[in-house]
């Protein structure tokens, strides 16, 4: 009976290490409202994928994963929406990053996520979906020469946001996901990519919508805590530490 018991036990034990384990990749989060809204105007929508570009920021080499999905709204639109960033902590060429991010009280620049620059980051997140829309017209580039714009639009999760930042066990990367603290008005991005007849390409930016304040006790968290399971594409790690920062505008960022 003692035997049958302590047997069970551990099973229960072993269950329990992984009831736990969240997966932050691979797993194709719907878009959210504001995304869904745009999709009901259009027509013939493609499936959505997950993808991943490396954008070099100051130096550093950021891992974006990103969904995407075409429509025609009627003309032909592509919908962006970046899941995460991996940076890699150990990467000398990512301390201006760091530095940025997590202003330092005394040198050197090390993460402390207490300290986050929420300014920056969203200068980051910015600079990112510039730079992905650029890369993604250029690999289309010679399907739009009648008509030769494409239009892609790109939505924050909400108009305030905060940033889960996760540091992983296995090797010194760190995953930065935007997180909504409210889903009270969508907040983003259209982009009109022309191609023109000297071959050189004209984006025009348009804010969607305009800036709201944070209200408390908006907040949010990061849904995953020490020793969960992350997939990734390049193997499966855990978590040795996730926080979330506070909550911040994100219309405010320059368009």
């Amino acid at each position: 009976m003692y035997k049958k018991l302590f047997f069970s036990i551990i099973i229960v034990f072993i269950s329990g290490l992984f009831i736990h384990n969240n997966v932050i990749a691979q797993i194709n989060r719907p878009f959210n409202q504001c995304y869904q809204s745009e999709f009901l105007r259009c027509s013939n929508c493609s499936d959505s994928t997950i993808e991943t570009k490396t954008i070099n920021y100051i130096g550093c080499e950021i891992r974006t994963t990103y969904k995407i999905i075409h429509c025609n709204c009627p003309t032909p639109t592509t919908f962006v929406d970046i899941e995460y960033f991996r940076v890699d902590l150990s990467s000398t060429a990512c301390q201006n990053l760091m530095c940025l991010l997590y202003p330092p009280i005394n040198p050197p620049c090390i993460y402390d996520p207490a300290r986050i620059n929420l300014n920056e980051y969203k200068a980051m997140a910015r600079y990112a979906y510039d730079h992905l829309i650029q890369d993604l017209f250029q690999e289309v580039i010679d399907e739009y020469h009648d008509p030769n714009t494409l239009t892609f639009k790109v939505f924050w999760p909400a108009s305030c946001n905060a940033v889960c930042q996760i540091r992983l066990m296995e090797n010194d990367s760190l995953i930065l996901q935007t997180k909504p603290c409210s889903l009270d008005l969508c907040c983003g991005i259209q982009y009109e990519c022309t191609l023109l007849s000297n071959g050189s390409v004209l984006t025009k930016t348009t804010q969607v919508t305009g800036p709201v304040t944070c209200y408390m006790p908006w907040g949010t968290s990061c849904d995953y805590s020490p020793g969960d399971e992350i997939i990734l594409s390049d193997g499966i790690y855990h978590v040795l530490s996730a926080s979330i920062s506070e909550c911040s505008i994100f219309c405010d960022n320059p368009y």
